[in-house]
């Protein structure tokens, strides 16, 4: 048996077109006071993050390694990241400031199927983001990565990933790129 699903707004309309309600009806309902504010993505801690902002050329050790663009999305709420390795790894990344629990957060995703989900803050001009997933070369132990996005004076950005796999006791570094324009 078919269900026909009706919606409110199928609803306020029928009764707007059959002149039980004034066109107006949907106007007029009530908003929710407990409805959160939306945040405004012009607020000095969301441009924060306009550092990241470019089309950038990334190297390590000197060597072109990749391509990234980041670019504001969702007015200025958010930084989307379109990453090209010159090895073939693809990925992308939203990158925020989540006003309602005041911090920073980023989910990463790329052609892999990996997912990574970070947060933290600032630290000076450095933005330091952290999170953990399990291994995936043992899924018993938890990686906890650090990630930091660094100024470089006369512009770009420094961005070092380490990793710890001991309980913070010790540290690699898996990735230390330039970013230059």
């Amino acid at each position: 048996m078919h269900r026909s699903v009706i919606y409110p707004s199928s609803i306020l309309l029928a009764a707007c077109l059959l002149g039980s309600l004034p066109m107006s009806a949907h106007a007029e309902q009530p908003s929710n006071p407990a409805a959160p504010a939306q945040p405004d993505c012009s607020s000095a801690k969301h441009q924060r993050l306009r550092m990241l902002l470019g089309q950038w050329t990334v190297s390590e050790d000197a060597k072109v390694v990749g391509h990234n663009t980041l670019t504001p999305v969702f007015g200025d709420c958010a930084v989307r990241e379109e990453w090209k390795s010159a090895s073939g790894n693809d990925g992308t990344s939203l990158t925020f400031y989540d006003s309602q629990l005041d911090i920073y957060r980023q989910t990463w995703i790329d052609n892999h199927g990996i997912v990574l989900e970070l947060s933290g803050g600032f630290e000076g001009d450095s933005l330091v983001l952290e999170g953990e997933r399990p291994s995936g070369r043992d899924p018993k132990t938890t990686v906890h990565h650090r990630i930091r996005w660094t100024p470089n004076d006369g512009g770009g950005f420094q961005q070092v990933w380490t990793v710890s796999t001991d309980g913070d006791k010790t540290w690699k570094t898996i990735f230390d790129g330039r970013y230059a324009k």
